[in-house]
């Protein structure tokens, strides 16, 4: 199951690599990238909030609040995980010394975090102007009174490059790096590296980020060195009543003749609201009607965890469930007003 953290692959591309191992004789020599070799489509690193997430935070009485700590609030602030030490890795002979890339990784994530963190709460208040909502209610879905109250999360993505034709399975077919979706949470900070993405690869084989318009034709979004790319995601278009809608987007593959040389990295800062929250505009009358759902009922591996532990319904029935009940509050709190 996703947790968002530490290192983890999507589970279709999971399955997809399952097969790819059961099929493929890659020598070493093929790809100087080893994840290219082994067939990885997208892989990624995930982070929660340090002031929570991180073991060795400093105490603070908030803290212990069961919204953190309970079996449903630990779903949302797990707790972060990273490399072992390189000391660690040398012992076992998987990592060279000089190679300082783990011992740096810590380090390098929870600064860019603290950065984006006073980014989005920026970027939240613009977004309120927007719409013309409140600033301040949803000011406090991120930090109320000095507590942390979102559960966002930053990640490493690692899109690897793709093996020409001749060097795969021949039974193999590559899925999609990422497939079209809206991202959890009020919205999205990407900072990516310029890649095939020129602007001038066709949709559907740019080999990078793309966005579905409102006719339903999709859009290359170039990645330009310095600067940020900004999504509203599934949550915002709650929070907002529809006013500010989630972007479907997708991560498409190259193009054959560039598969070979198409590694991209996209550093990627979810922003995710208090996850108790109403999901409606706060002070609005649904807010206040307590059949209301929250923000964490959006979520699926939320909403399958609430299921299991009140025990509403087995795990596997959940899982088979969660489309139709994202639909159902769909219409309930969108379509219908």
């Amino acid at each position: 199951m996703e947790r968002n953290r530490g290192f983890e692959i999507y589970p279709h591309h999971q399955r997809f690599l399952d097969q790819w191992t059961e099929i493929a004789d890659i020598p070493m020599d093929a790809h100087p990238e080893p994840s290219a070799r082994q067939g990885i489509v997208c892989e990624r690193f995930c982070c929660g909030p340090p002031e929570v997430c991180e073991p060795a935070a400093p105490m603070k009485a908030w803290k212990l609040d069961d919204f953190y700590h309970s079996e449903y609030g630990k779903v949302f602030f797990a707790p972060n995980v990273w490399p072992a030490a390189p000391d660690a890795f040398k012992a076992s002979g998987a990592l060279d010394a000089s190679d300082a890339s783990c011992r740096d990784l810590q380090p390098s994530l929870l600064a860019a975090f603290g950065a984006l963190e006073a980014l989005a709460e920026a970027l939240l208040l613009l977004l309120a102007e927007a719409v013309d909502m409140e600033p301040e209610p949803l000011r406090k879905l991120l930090v109320d009174d000095g507590r942390i109250r979102h559960s966002s999360m930053l990640q490493v993505c690692n899109y690897p490059s793709l093996l020409p034709r001749q060097l795969r399975p021949t039974e193999s077919e590559y899925q999609l790096r990422a497939k079209a979706h809206q991202d959890f949470g009020a919205f999205t900070i990407l900072s990516r590296c310029p890649g095939t993405d020129s602007g001038k690869l066709k949709c559907g084989r740019s080999g990078a980020l793309e966005v579905r318009l409102p006719s339903g034709d999709w859009m290359c979004v170039p990645a330009k060195l310095e600067e940020l790319t900004v999504m509203p995601g599934t949550l915002m278009e709650y929070l907002s009543a529809g006013r500010c809608p989630g972007v479907t987007h997708r991560v498409t593959n190259p193009p054959s003749e560039k598969a070979s040389a198409s590694r991209r990295l996209s550093l990627t800062y979810v922003v995710k609201p208090d996850y108790t929250a109403p999901a409606v505009p706060p002070g609005s009358k649904l807010a206040s009607d307590p059949s209301t759902p929250a923000l964490g009922d959006l979520w699926r591996v939320g909403w399958q965890e609430k299921q299991r532990l009140t025990g509403a319904m087995p795990h596997g029935e959940a899982v088979q469930y969660f489309h139709r009940h994202r639909q159902e509050l769909r219409k309930r709190l969108l379509l219908q007003g």
